[in-house]
């Protein structure tokens, strides 16, 4: 988790800075923030925000899905650790994959 909040924090500090040397500061999704990295980082910026945002994201959910698992098994009583084999600790497990389809399905477009 610190290796994914340090990664987060170098992000945003290096668009900040490039944009406010830019005078660009009405960024209000990460769409506008790749518009206006575009004069420095030419048509890859787009390509290079999204890779760092989907980077960040895949280093944090393991954490918050292990997390809301051992929450979850503390609050009812279940054994849990990632120390245990699968095998030896099915609830937890079962728990971690509940939680990550829920975060991903969180995520699907709305139509």
């Amino acid at each position: 988790m610190i290796f994914s909040n340090r990664t987060m924090y170098f992000i945003i500090l290096s668009a900040a800075a490039t944009l406010f040397k830019s005078r660009k500061t009405d960024i209000n999704s990460a769409a506008d923030a790749a518009q206006a990295l575009r004069p420095f980082a030419g048509d890859a910026a787009a390509i290079l925000l999204s890779v760092g945002i989907i980077g960040v994201g895949f280093l944090a959910v393991p954490v918050m899905t292990g997390g809301a698992a051992y929450d979850l098994c503390q609050t009812v009583g279940w054994k849990y650790g990632l120390k245990k084999r699968p095998a030896q600790d099915r609830r937890f497990y079962i728990a971690i994959a509940v939680f990550t389809v829920i975060g991903a399905a969180d995520q699907l477009p709305r139509f």
